[in-house]
């Protein structure tokens, strides 16, 4: 599923790290792949808990923010 512009402009807004729009552009993320990954239910507990203090930030948004190598 490719990232839409808008979720790349939301992410980039939410992350403390300052983020290359062109770079997320690129990004392509499978999301059955992740939830195959061991860390996949743990890490969405903790999104979950933090989703409590940012109202109206969607799931798959935060999936993105957990998943995304941000440092390549």
């Amino acid at each position: 599923t490719n990232i839409r512009p808008s979720f790349c402009f939301e992410i980039q807004s939410l992350h403390p790290t300052v983020i290359k729009y062109e770079k997320l552009r690129s990004i392509t993320v499978d999301f059955e792949k992740l939830q195959n990954e061991n860390s996949f239910i743990k890490n969405y507990v903790r999104l979950t808990n933090w989703r409590r203090q940012r109202r109206g930030i969607s799931n798959r948004t935060l999936l993105l923010l957990n998943h995304v190598d941000f440092n390549r």
